[in-house]
């Protein structure tokens, strides 16, 4: 058979177009494919997109439920911001807390804390591992629902350092939600990260049973440290409104202890030095340590110009004395001679100022208050004798302070004289050196408060664990006030005040309140007049659980001390970051004081 050569066989013929189909068909399904890829992954993305925003979303809602509206800025910490909201709330009660009566903060962010969760969860994002986000939004969720602790005062930082921490890592974006209420604005206090090592009283620990007040308050406030672990002790330190200013002993006086600040102090002047059991081992001038004699001692004085009086008990002539020296004059001690019956004359005396005051019982009209100008120079030392008035009550005896103590402006000299269950105040306006006499005694209700004095007020101030009590006095009279201390700190148990973390003072006419609320609530504060005090925010001046920019749990705080003149405050705080002093003035700021060192 013969073929033709320029035809192709069939079976060549039906093999390729086999082969075309086939290609066609393979190129059509891997077209599918692709496309169908494509699609796949098209919808993947979407579904990915999808469930990233939910959990923004939802991420957002607890933010601002959490830690408010104002992003987080670098080196901010979400646990410290919390704590800040804490404090705020942790003082007021549920309903205050709530929106339209709804579930109070924190405990209504726990609804969102579980929505990340499920979000988290949804979009496939948890794995094996039982600390991942949606792990720690659980924890925090049931932790803000617990039955167990209030979460406005339980410490979070762990779970809300953790989850914050994580968020981060997964750049979870923020966004505003507005349909979620935020909390109330976050406190602002002070903490040891605040306070600078170089504005320190002292850089190490001391206790403060070791710092002694000058007791008779002028305008200066005035205290000694004596404290042997200090390389600074003994040290004495002024406080003015303005500035503060301490200053070492001479090294002659070191050695010596149970020193003390017992005479009162002229504006310019040094204060005196009480060494021993009040100044049996030596009275001295602080600056010189120039010695003026050894005598226990009731008190003294010394001015601007060096000139100094000591009040006291000379034991070999079993005489009272007073012992007067300048810096012209050499140390003259007169005999006191009284024709008073007196008790103790620790109790009964004292030398305020340029005033000798005695109380004693007269042969005719029973216990009197008289009062005597120190003359500087001369064989006298009184000038002539004012019976300032009658005092209804004897002392109570037993205390280990004097009965008569008192407090100077430029507009009087104020007298106080403790009776056994009242005290009596009479004032003399401008001084002596106005040459007005004393008032009649006018009764304050009550004994005991911190004695401060106001233009030509005084007022007694005392805060206890039930009430806080002014007693303001004039010479007209006086008018006690009170108020209960749970309409100042609340009345929840939480934030009670912390045990030995309780004073009050008087500021420019405001009753000025301090504690420490319970063992989470920072130290706050509350300044008004006494009326308006209940109604008065509360001002946390210091949170004592974060250091290092970190929430901790342990306090940092380990006592306060807080210390009154009229126009100003000082809280003393001890703290892992030394001792530092605060002024606080009339307006309510506060703010740390720089110690100007002299050694």
């Amino acid at each position: 058979m013969q073929t033709d050569p320029d035809k192709e066989p069939l079976s060549t013929s039906m093999g390729a177009d086999r082969k075309q189909r086939t290609l066609k068909l393979a190129l059509v399904a891997g077209g599918v494919v692709v496309i169908a890829a494509a699609g796949f992954f098209v919808l993947s993305n979407s579904l990915d997109r999808k469930a990233q925003q939910k959990i923004n979303s939802e991420w957002s809602r607890l933010s601002r439920c959490m830690i408010g509206t104002e992003p987080l800025a670098a080196g901010d910490n979400a646990s410290v911001r919390f704590r800040n909201l804490q404090l705020t709330a942790m003082v007021l009660p549920a309903e205050k807390r709530a929106e339209a009566g709804g579930v109070p903060w924190p405990a209504r962010c726990a609804t969102h804390a579980h929505a990340v969760a499920e979000a988290w969860k949804d979009a496939g994002r948890s794995g094996k591992d039982a600390k991942d986000l949606a792990a720690t939004a659980e924890e925090l969720a049931k932790l803000l629902k617990s039955g167990d602790a209030n979460p406005v005062v339980v410490d979070l930082s762990d779970p809300v350092a953790r989850l914050w921490e994580q968020a981060d890592k997964e750049h979870l974006a923020v966004q505003e939600m507005a349909d979620v209420p935020a909390p109330l604005a976050a406190a602002r206090p002070m903490t040891s990260d605040s306070l600078k090592p170089d504005e320190a009283l002292s850089k190490t620990f001391f206790g403060f049973k070791n710092l002694f007040e000058e007791p008779n308050a002028g305008d200066a406030l005035r205290f000694i440290v004596e404290d042997k672990s200090l390389g600074d002790s003994p040290f004495v330190c002024t406080f003015t409104d303005k500035k503060a200013a301490c200053r070492k002993l001479p090294a002659s006086l070191k050695s010596l202890s149970g020193l003390r600040l017992l005479a009162t102090t002229d504006d310019g002047a040094e204060p005196l030095v009480f060494a021993g059991n009040r100044g049996s081992e030596g009275v001295f001038r602080s600056d010189t340590a120039a010695s003026i004699d050894k005598m226990y001692s009731y008190g003294g004085h010394v001015a601007a110009d060096g000139f100094a009086s000591v009040l006291g008990w000379d034991e070999g002539k079993k005489e009272l004395r007073l012992l007067r020296q300048s810096p012209v004059q050499a140390l003259q001690a007169s005999p006191i001679k009284l024709d008073l019956s007196i008790g103790n004359f620790f109790y009964s005396t004292a030398v305020l100022w340029d005033t000798f005051v005695v109380r004693g019982v007269t042969k005719k009209d029973g216990i009197h208050l008289f009062a005597r100008r120190v003359i500087r120079q001369g064989a006298e030392a009184f000038g002539p004798e004012q019976d300032i008035g009658p005092i209804p009550q004897a002392g109570g005896g037993g205390e280990g302070t004097p009965h008569i103590t008192g407090c100077r402006t430029a507009e009087a000299l104020v007298v106080r004289v403790e009776g056994y269950h009242d005290e009596f105040l009479t004032f003399q306006p401008g001084g002596f050196q106005s040459g007005a006499h004393f008032t009649p005694p006018v009764m304050a209700p009550g004994r005991g408060g911190a004695l401060t004095c106001r233009n030509a007020e005084a007022t007694l101030t005392q805060v206890t664990r039930s009430a806080a009590i002014q007693v303001r006095c004039s010479a007209a009279g006086c008018n006690e006030v009170s108020v209960n201390l749970e309409d100042i700190v609340g009345k929840d148990k939480d934030v009670a005040p912390r045990e030995g973390f309780l004073a009050g003072a008087d500021v420019d006419g405001k009753l000025l309140v301090v504690w420490a609320a319970g063992e989470r609530g920072g130290l706050r504060m509350r300044l008004a007049p006494i009326e308006q005090i209940a109604k008065t925010a509360d001002v946390v001046v210091f949170d004592d659980l974060v250091a290092d920019h970190k929430a901790q749990k342990l306090s940092s705080l380990v006592e306060m001390r807080l210390l009154a003149r009229g126009r100003f405050a000082v809280l003393l705080l001890n703290t892992s970051a030394g001792v530092h002093a605060l002024r606080i003035d009339p307006a309510g700021k506060y703010a740390p004081m720089k110690i100007e060192w002299a050694r």
